[in-house]
Parts: structure tokens; sequence; C-alpha cells
């Protein structure tokens, strides 16, 4: 009995005296251990070089943080980091990320072809259907002509209330093309 009591009592205290070092998980985009491309796609460390760098992972040991890095050659280097640091690579992290998630979406204005706006030179291939389309363009008619009656109407009207338009012939009749399907 007196030998279980003895280990009882090792263990319990052998439990308590141990600090158990965990895994940081720096972004769940890069997990727990960062290789070379994770490194150089965020610019994550920049203190460690490049050149030799394999791999590296954070352990949090109490209420600090170390990065341990192995290089080519299978050496280990251990160095310690302080919070501002991981904040900083998380935000490059989020920021990088974005970057490429918006680099990967296909950009209208690359696709098309650049335009010589060039209106002085006669010779210039400046061609107005390059930049604007055929329902806006009719959109942008609609507009101008809506205004133009609305400018009108407010002259006609302010006439009107001077008594200068009573018979001169204001009134005038604009009659609209309303667009018809042909039947096949």
């Amino acid at each position: 009995m007196k030998p279980f009591i003895i280990i009882f009592f090792g263990l319990i205290f052998s439990a308590n005296c141990y600090a158990q070092d965990t895994l940081f998980v720096l972004h769940p985009l890069v997990g727990d251990t960062i290789d070379k491309t994770e490194k150089m796609n965020y610019f994550l460390f920049p203190s460690l070089k490049n050149d030799d760098f394999k791999c590296c992972y954070i352990i949090r040991s109490n209420d600090h943080f170390f990065v341990n890095s192995y290089t080519w050659n299978d050496s280990l280097s251990i160095r310690q980091i302080d919070t501002t640091e991981i904040r900083q690579c998380i935000v490059n992290i989020d920021k990088f990320h974005a970057f490429y998630l918006n680099r990967a979406k296909n950009d209208s204005l690359r696709k098309n072809k650049k335009l010589d706006l060039n209106f002085k030179d006669p010779v210039s291939n400046y061609n107005n259907e390059q930049l604007i389309g055929e329902q806006s363009r009719e959109r942008i008619i609609k507009e101008v002509n809506r205004d133009n009656r609305m400018k009108s109407d407010v002259e006609r009207a302010n006439q009107t209330k001077q008594g200068t338009d009573l018979f001169s012939g204001g009134a005038h009749f604009q009659t609209y093309r309303t667009g018809h399907k042909k039947k096949k």
C-alpha cells in the first residue's frame, strides 16, 4: 500500500509541475504548421530568411509564444515572439487572402482593348459605340428629351403666369414612337 501512495503523490506533484506546451494555430488558412510557400505568400515572420526555410510552427508555453522553425539541413531554431508580431501576421494573412481572392476575379476592364481617346486627332480610332452601348444611348436620348420637355414646360408656365403666352401658339404636340414587335 505504501508504494501505491508514493506513486500516487508522485504523479500528482509531477502533473502539477509539468507545464504543457500547446501548438498555436496562427490562422485557419495556414493551420498549425506553416510551410515556405505560406510564409512567402502571406509575408510571415520577415526575420526568418526564406532561403533555407522549410517549415515552422508556434508553441504557446504559459504566456509566451515561441516560433520553432526548421531549415532544409534539419536544424531547429527557437525564437520567442510577442503578441504584436502574432497580430501583425494575422492581419497580413487576412490582407493577402483578400488580395488573392480579388485578383482571381475576372476584371472587365482588362478584357477590353485600350481606347485611344485623342479627340483632336482626325485619324484617331475613337468610336462612340465603344464607350456607350445601344441601350445606354437610347436611355440617354430619352432622358435628354424629358429634360428639354420639362425645361420648355417651365418656360411656358412662366410665360402663362405673366400673360405673354395667351394666344401666341404655345401649344404643341409631341408624338412618341412605341415599338411593336412584328409577328412572325
